[in-house]
C-alpha cells in the first residue's frame, strides 16, 4: 500500500455552509431538536453547561469578539462520555469542550474535522481521551489543544484517511497514556490505513506521569509521520504495520535515557511489519535511539524490508539496537 500524500493538508473542509444559524450565549438558548439548524455557533468568552453531541451535516463554530477565549462547553457530569455515532460530514472549530469523561467521541462516521479546539478529559477515568474515534473514515484533527487527558490524546482504531497536524499536546496522564495511538487493538476487522501524524508537539513527559510514549502506530496500513518535535516518557515513535514512513521528527526526554528500555523511534513489537523507513530523525537523550525488537525476542514477529538511514543521534546510550531478524538495510 502507499500513502495518499495528496491528502488535502489545507486548514479547512469547507467554509461554514449555508443555512440556518443558531447564536447561542445560553445553554437555555439551545432547542432540543437541532434539525432545522446547519450551523450553531457559540459566543466567545462564554462558560455553560451542554451536553454537545455532533451531528451529521453541520457546523460548530464559535463567533464574536476574537480576543476573547474559546466558549467552554462542559458536560454535565464528569463520567459522561457522548458517543456521536455515525456522523458524516461535520466541523467543530474554535470550542473548549470539557469537563466529561472524554472531549470528543465517534463511533463510526466519515469526513469529520476539529480545528483549533481544546481538549480535555477526567483524569479521575481510565480512558479518559482528548479525542477518540473508532471505524471512522476521514478525520482531520488540526491546530488543537489538550490538557487533562487520562489515557490518550487522541486514540483511533479501525480508522482511514487521517490527518493529524500542527496540534500542541500537553502531558497526558495514566499508565495507558500516550500523545497519539492508533492501535487495531489485535483484531483484523480494525486495521487502520492512510494515516498522516505530521508537525504536531507532543508532550508525554513534562509534568507527566504517562507510563508510556508520545506516538504509537501499530495495526496500521499505510501512514506518515514526519515533523514532530516529541517528548516522550519511556519512548517517542512506536509503530508496527505496513507501508510507513517515519522521517524528520524530533524526539527527546528525560526518562528515556534513564530507562533500560527506553528508545527514540522503534519497531518494537508483537506484530508483523513490512516495508518502513525510518530516516532523518533526530534522536537525543535516550537510552536507545532507534530499535528494531520485540516483547519476546525468542519469539518475535516476521520484520521485513526495513530501512533506517541518516538519523542523527546525540547523547544516546546506543544509537541502533537490534536483537531480532529482520530484512532490509540498517546504516
Amino acid at each position: 500500500m502507499t500513502i495518499d500524500k495528496s491528502l488535502p493538508t489545507e486548514l479547512g473542509y469547507h467554509s461554514q455552509r449555508a443555512g440556518n444559524v443558531l447564536y447561542v450565549e445560553y445553554a437555555a438558548q439551545i432547542p432540543a431538536d437541532l434539525s432545522p439548524y446547519s450551523v450553531i455557533k457559540f459566543k466567545r468568552g462564554i462558560d455553560i453547561t451542554y451536553d454537545l453531541q455532533i451531528l451529521s451535516g453541520k457546523d460548530y463554530l464559535a463567533y464574536g469578539d476574537s480576543s476573547l477565549p474559546k466558549p467552554i462547553i462542559r458536560r454535565s457530569n464528569p463520567d459522561l462520555t457522548i458517543e456521536s455515532n455515525g456522523v458524516n460530514d461535520a466541523l467543530i472549530a474554535d470550542l473548549d469542550l470539557r469537563g466529561g469523561r472524554r472531549g470528543l467521541s465517534f463511533y463510526s462516521g466519515s469526513n469529520i474535522e476539529i480545528l483549533r479546539c481544546h481538549l480535555e478529559g477526567n483524569t479521575a477515568h481510565a480512558n479518559a481521551q482528548g479525542i477518540y474515534a473508532k471505524y471512522v473514515n476521514g478525520l482531520k484533527i488540526l491546530q488543537c489543544t489538550s490538557a487533562n487527558t487520562q489515557g490518550d490524546v487522541i486514540y483511533g482504531t479501525g480508522c482511514s484517511n487521517v490527518n493529524i497536524e500542527y496540534n500542541d499536546f500537553g502531558a497526558t496522564n495514566g499508565a495507558a497514556g500516550d500523545g497519539i495511538e492508533f492501535s487495531h487493538e489485535n483484531k483484523a476487522g480494525q486495521r487502520n490505513s492512510n494515516i498522516i501524524i505530521r508537525n504536531n508537539i507532543i508532550r508525554t513527559d513534562d509534568l507527566s506521569n504517562s507510563g508510556k510514549g508520545a506516538i504509537v502506530v501499530e495495526g496500521t496500513d499505510g501512514y506518515e509521520i514526519s515533523y514532530n518535535d516529541v517528548e516522550g516518557q519511556y519512548f517517542g515513535i512506536s509503530l508496527s504495520g505496513t507501508d510507513g514512513e517515519i522521517f524528520e521528527n524530533t524526539v527527546h526526554g528525560q526518562d528515556m535515557v534513564q530507562y533500560p528500555y527506553g528508545f527514540g523511534i522503534g519497531i518494537g513489537t508483537a506484530f508483523p511489519t513490512d516495508n518502513v523507513s525510518i530516516y532523518g530523525n533526530r534522536i537525543f537523550n535516550c537510552n536507545r535511539g532507534v530499535i528494531v525488537s520485540a516483547p519476546n525476542p525468542a519469539n518475535p514477529p516476521l520484520i521485513t524490508n526495513i530501512g533506517i538511514s541518516n538519523n542523527e543521534f546525540i547523547d544516546c546510550g546506543v544509537d541502533t539496537f537490534v536483537n531480532i531478524p529482520y530484512t532490509g538495510t540498517i546504516e
